[in-house]
């Protein structure tokens, strides 16, 4: 299964590696590396981070954060590569997910592990964070692909009252707060950057908590979304 489609991105993260993604891809166009080795190859490379993550070496650390932005990057590299070779696949597709699941599943409990030495609270933050990060994303996933809650994605009526009903002046706000929150949100490019960046500054314990109480307000707010629109469906 083929396709040229290109994906779109509102955020700066992403925008910067698919231009990167894009030039790298432009360098490996006529090789023999495939975009499947490019999402299989992430794997070995968080692997490695984690080695490092788990060292007292603060210069480990430093290469585990520079190997978790080039993990990240290679997100958009196979990609770019698939679109470029004219292979994209059906098969590429499924991998990139299961790779980004198995790669943060190990990331996180080697975090946990490191953040053990310090505090035997943080290894169950850390992965509560990692479960509030994919249980949040099951939220828009049941929406999207179940089909009992259909009624809740094409309720675009509902999105209109409430539309109406606010001021000008609370639309610029919110207006704001989402673009703010497009660029920040602990979404798979922003959570390696913040990883990164604890490593890099040595307050991953920081990063920790700061995801725990943003993941949980974020998966607040989208269940909030979600009832209130079923409460508007089953009134009418």
């Amino acid at each position: 299964m083929k396709t040229s489609t290109k994906k779109q991105h509102n955020q700066i993260i992403k925008k910067i590696y698919r231009i990167w993604g894009e030039y790298l891809a432009s360098k490996l166009k006529e090789t023999s590396v495939s975009p499947n080795f490019i999402t299989l190859s992430r794997v070995p490379i968080i692997v490695t981070a984690v080695i490092c993550i788990l060292s007292e070496n603060y210069l480990l650390h430093l290469i585990a954060a520079v190997l978790i932005i080039i993990f990240s990057m290679f997100d958009a590299l196979d990609g770019s590569l698939a679109t470029l070779k004219d292979e994209r696949s059906l098969l590429g597709s499924w991998l990139d997910p299961q790779v980004d699941r198995l790669s943060f599943l190990i990331l996180f409990i080697s975090i946990a592990y490191y953040l053990s030495k310090s505090n035997e609270y943080l290894p169950y933050i850390t992965m509560y964070v990692f479960s509030m990060y994919y249980f949040r994303g099951m939220i828009s996933s049941d929406v999207r692909y179940k089909d009992k809650f259909s009624a809740i994605k094409e309720s675009k009526k509902f999105i209109k009252e409430i539309v109406q009903k606010e001021s000008n002046g609370d639309l610029r706000f919110k207006s704001i707060l989402q673009k703010i929150h497009l660029q920040i949100s602990p979404h798979t490019h922003n959570m390696a950057a913040y990883i990164s960046i604890g490593l890099i500054l040595g307050i991953v314990s920081y990063v920790i908590l700061f995801l725990s109480i943003y993941l949980t307000l974020w998966f607040a707010w989208e269940n909030y979304k979600v009832i209130k629109k079923t409460q508007y469906i089953d009134k009418t």
